[in-house]
């Protein structure tokens, strides 16, 4: 997908090259949302509806339907241990922070919103922080547990979301 950006970035043609987002369910009413980039939206929808629908999902027609289940947020992923030392730094520097928390072992991750990101990196690495991982994300508000088979056909639906050229990210609320 990042390959994909960089190469129509680099392309250097007169194309322009547009945003899209389409909002699906798919097995076991998962809210998916999809992020495209293309110069040619009939050809990024044709394609991002063939592969939802072959695969048990169906597109919205209503915008912000699948949205709904997700918030917008900026991540930030370090290496780290001390939670609420972090804490305390990025609120004595007024970075309006939702969470942080440790998520692996040694793992920290911090949500902030995504106006916050830029801010919450800088003070971050004015405390010696190495980043990892620092992007804007949709975070699923509410989580769908999905059996077996469900399981499986979203994964199957995903595969193919990636191998569309034009999808960019996919964000579903599934817990697979």
């Amino acid at each position: 997908v990042i390959e994909r950006a960089i190469a129509k970035a680099k392309g250097g043609s007169a194309d322009s090259y547009e945003a899209g987002r389409y909002e699906a369910f798919g097995p076991g009413g998962t809210a998916i949302v999809i992020n495209t980039l293309t110069d040619n939206n009939k050809r990024a929808f044709a394609n991002v509806r063939a592969a939802v629908t072959h695969h048990g999902g169906t597109i919205s027609d209503r915008s912000g339907s699948a949205a709904f289940h997700f918030e917008d947020a900026g991540v930030i992923e370090f290496v780290g241990n001390d939670v609420d030392a972090l804490t305390e730094t990025l609120i004595l520097n007024e970075v309006d922070v939702k969470e942080v928390k440790q998520v692996e072992d040694n793992v920290i991750r911090v949500l902030v919103s995504p106006k916050e990101l830029a801010k919450a990196k800088d003070v971050l690495n004015q405390n010696g922080v190495e980043i990892d991982v620092a992007e804007t994300k949709m975070i699923p508000v509410d989580v769908v547990d999905l059996d077996g088979e469900e399981k499986q056909k979203l994964k199957n639906l995903l595969d193919a979301l990636d191998e569309v050229e034009d999808v960019q990210s996919v964000f579903h609320n599934a817990n697979i």
